[in-house]
């Protein structure tokens, strides 16, 4: 995760509402991997329904600067000539 948000960072001023979409990912970063480890239950309760939606939003911001990325003008040095 750090990864692909440092290399989404190199560029975040190419990507539209970059801020936007990284903000959850940034969140995601934050939490105690280590603590949600231990736990024995690795699918989400039926009942949870803030943890579905958080990752909803988590999946869709992924995707979002994914595709941003993948499909961003190409950036090429300044041509006076044209």
């Amino acid at each position: 995760m750090q990864s692909f948000l440092g290399n989404l960072n190199y560029y975040s001023r190419f990507i539209e509402d970059f801020a936007i979409y990284a903000s959850i990912l940034y969140e995601l970063r934050d939490i105690d991997f280590f603590d949600a480890s231990g736990r024995d239950n690795t699918r989400l309760e039926s009942d949870d329904q803030d943890q579905r939606d958080m990752w909803t939003q988590v999946t869709k911001a992924f995707v979002v600067l994914k595709d941003n990325i993948v499909n961003a003008p190409i950036l090429t040095h300044f041509d006076p000539d044209k």
